[in-house]
């Protein structure tokens, strides 16, 4: 935030001809007339930069009240239900199992070509 600060005092506050204000002061009368707190104080520009209205707030509720409302609408899902007994397959992969065991023993001595 800056300050508005008066121009100098030796600088006169109309001319003389046209009696319009110098550049000086009607720069100075310009700025303080948009700042909203005064000379020193918060400026529009900041002001509308921090305006609550504008942080999202209600938009960001609105997205979580919509996420929960589509998380809400996903049917429970049941759980897989195995149509066959597993131990027949289970004693398969076992089989299969011994099987690459003794290949691996017969690659180990060389006695498999």
């Amino acid at each position: 935030m800056t300050t508005i600060t008066l121009p100098r005092a030796d600088i006169a506050m109309t001319e003389t001809v046209s009696g319009a204000p110098t550049r000086d002061w009607y720069r100075w009368a310009r700025d303080i007339t948009e700042r909203v707190g005064g000379v020193v104080g918060t400026g529009t520009n900041e002001l509308a930069a921090s305006a609550f209205e504008d942080a999202g707030i209600e938009e960001t509720k609105a997205a979580l009240y919509r996420l929960a409302d589509d998380i809400g609408a996903v049917p429970a899902c049941q759980p897989a239900v195995i149509d066959q007994d597993p131990q027949p397959s289970i004693a398969q992969l076992l089989a299969e199992v011994a099987e690459l065991r003794k290949e691996v023993e017969g690659l180990k001595s060389g006695t498999v070509a």
